[in-house]
């Protein structure tokens, strides 16, 4: 395929009845129905990668090599035509220290491939027989080149493409892409090289070529310059290019009724709500100044937070405020309420709540040390002391809990309790949630006396908190009693014993043992007769020049089924001993090495170039097919 460009009209076959067609005829209609194509993929789509293609790159520290890879997909070269990845592919090379990036090219390698006999093939001898090719394989290959242009940054390399703005380094980057699409859609007369696609820039980073490089993948995005342009002008639009409405997208329109179209509504700050923006760390902050205003702010009166009785007896006569000082202490001390073992409320608005003593409880007041002191007074000595205490276990079901008894010494016992509906059940050992729970009292005898350790343990039971029922009683001075041990009499009678020996009787078994007998038959060994090989003759035809500057792999015509030895690979045409030598030092030993290897590693063992290393493995491969 040619790699100019430029518009010509085309010709078609025209048909007749009769008509004789050539390969001329039939290579027209091909180049009618691909120049066709290649003309819209050329003016509308433009060159660069359609879909896929995606490049990544991984860095060897040992070998000092950058490792390019590249996924399946599409693309579409200066010639419009279509470069089909279908498969995933990668490229290795060393960069030198004082190159800054490289390129990643994508090509479109034709292969021609499936040799087949043609005996009136234009080779300058109609009554000669030959094989020429008779498929083409669409292919692609991979290069990497030194990029001699500027390097644009990753972050900036895609803005710049599309700005709007004006500044030298926006300026320096689009005219760097700007120049590449000219370069591409010139094409590379002087060198020769045929129309490649950019798939990516690799950069090195912090100036030298250490650890993963930068990439910026699909730098040519169209090549078409009237649709780049028209697509950079509807990017950079930053107005309303398509007149879209609030209600379309379901934008809010307003907040409580408040709208601004194209404007900012401003937030008030009022009485003590207090608002702080600030633009650098974009955040609005919405705080309050009331919590630490003192005094009274809300004008409240006295009445209405139902203070305390006033008590004439102790109250004064100077009033330098709304009310007397005595009465204002009290409004601002006000009781609510009185709660009894955190459950019931006793409420008593305005006035004081009355404490009365009940049996063995004393009442002491305090007025000049506003506290009330309450006394338990027991009959008869000390008596059982009682509680609830909450134990939190840990995960291991494991709790423990100190309690203050109430008593002035370690002469008590302790029995602990857990609540089960109508009854309260004690002992060292209950069922708490489905578990056996183990309970254990420790009563301090030196470190604070009178108290003493519960320990909860119930490994099923896990981290919770329970509340357990606790019982003290003091220890009661009591007469020792007396115990007597009288000893008894014990009679022990001597037991007769008998012991009988046992008679034992032993019979010696009788063994027969019988001889085989084995019988042995020589096998009988037939030597077959080595059959005579016949090795046929070989013709050899010398290379086609189909072009100027091509020259066409070597064919090796063998007969059909008569082929008894393995061909060597000086069977090929254009492969001498020299060349055989340099394919086995490279692992290619025989036919079938040569018909599987890669054209890359043909071409590196012979240091040719891939189309020669191609044909000489497309000869390999129908030899190896006929024989």
């Amino acid at each position: 395929m040619s790699n100019d460009r430029t518009l010509s009209p085309f010709q078609r076959n025209l048909y007749f009845y009769g008509k004789l067609m050539t390969v001329r005829d039939f290579e027209m209609e091909q180049s009618y129905l691909n120049g066709k194509r290649h003309l819209i993929n050329r003016m509308v789509l433009g060159t660069g990668a359609v879909c896929g293609l995606e490049v990544t790159a991984s860095w060897d520290e040992s070998k000092k090599t950058v490792t390019l890879s590249v996924g399946e997909g599409v693309a579409i070269d200066c010639a419009g035509r279509e470069i089909v990845v279908d498969r995933p592919s990668s490229v290795t090379f060393e960069p030198a220290p004082d190159v800054t990036a490289y390129c990643l090219w994508l090509s479109r390698e034709d292969c021609r491939m499936e040799p087949a006999p043609a005996p009136m093939a234009d080779s300058g001898n109609a009554c000669g027989e030959t094989c020429c090719y008779s498929r083409v394989r669409e292919d692609f290959s991979l290069a990497v080149q030194k990029w001699d242009g500027p390097v644009p940054s990753v972050d900036d390399a895609w803005s710049g493409l599309f700005t709007t703005d004006t500044t030298a380094g926006r300026a320096d980057i689009r005219a760097l892409l700007k120049a590449h699409f000219d370069r591409i859609l010139a094409g590379c007369p002087a060198c020769g090289e045929p129309c490649r696609v950019p798939l990516a820039l690799v950069i090195r980073k912090g100036g030298v070529w250490s650890g993963t490089p930068d990439i910026i993948q699909n730098i040519v995005v169209h090549t078409n310059p009237e649709l780049f342009e028209m697509i950079r002008r509807h990017l950079t639009d930053l107005g309303n290019p398509h007149m879209t409405t609030a209600a379309q997208v379901g934008a809010l329109k307003s907040v409580d009724g408040v709208e601004s179209p194209g404007g900012n509504v401003d937030l008030v700050a009022a009485n003590a709500v207090q608002i702080t923006p600030n633009t650098t760390a974009r955040t609005i902050t919405i705080g309050e100044s009331h919590s630490g205003v003192t005094g009274n702010p809300h004008n409240t009166r006295h009445e209405q937070t139902g203070p305390a009785c006033v008590d004439p007896a102790s109250d004064d006569t100077t009033c330098d405020k709304h009310v007397s000082n005595a009465n204002a202490m009290r409004w601002n001390r006000s009781l609510a309420g009185l709660t009894v073992n955190g459950g019931s409320l006793v409420v008593n608005p305005g006035a004081a709540i009355d404490l009365a003593a009940g049996q063995n409880v004393t009442l002491a007041a305090d007025p000049a040390g506003k506290k009330i002191t309450i006394s338990a007074a027991g009959g008869g000595g000390a008596s059982a002391r009682t509680g609830r205490i909450s134990i939190t276990t840990n995960s291991d079901g494991v709790g423990t809990a100190r309690v203050t008894s109430g008593f002035d010494d370690n002469l008590f016992c302790v029995q602990v309790g857990i609540d089960y509906g109508e009854h309260v059940e004690y002992g060292p050992v209950l069922r708490y949630a489905g578990q056996t729970a183990f309970i254990t009292v420790r009563v301090l005898r030196y470190q604070d006396v009178g108290s003493f350790d519960i320990m909860f343990s119930a490994p099923g039971v896990g981290q919770r908190t329970l509340s357990l029922r606790w019982v003290a009683i003091p220890a009661v001075a009591a007469a020792e009693p007396t115990i007597t041990v009288t000893s008894p009499t014990v009679t022990v009678t001597s037991p007769t014993f008998t012991l009988t020996q046992p008679t034992f009787t032993l019979t010696r078994p009788t063994f027969t043992l019988t001889q085989p007998t084995f019988t042995i038959t020589a096998p009988t060994l037939t030597v077959p007769t080595i059959p005579t090989m016949t090795i046929p003759s070989v013709t050899i035809h010398g290379p086609i020049m189909s072009g100027p500057g091509t020259v066409e792999a070597p064919t090796v015509i063998v007969p059909p089924g008569k082929g008894t030895q393995a061909p060597h690979l000086t069977d090929v045409k254009g492969i001498g001993p020299a060349m055989a030598g340099k394919l086995t030092a490279a692992g290619i030993s025989t036919i079938a090495d040569l018909a599987a290897a890669s054209v890359d590693a043909v071409a590196t063992a012979l240091g040719g170039d891939p189309k020669r290393a191609r044909g000489f493995i497309d000869a390999a491969r129908k030899l190896a097919k006929i024989r």
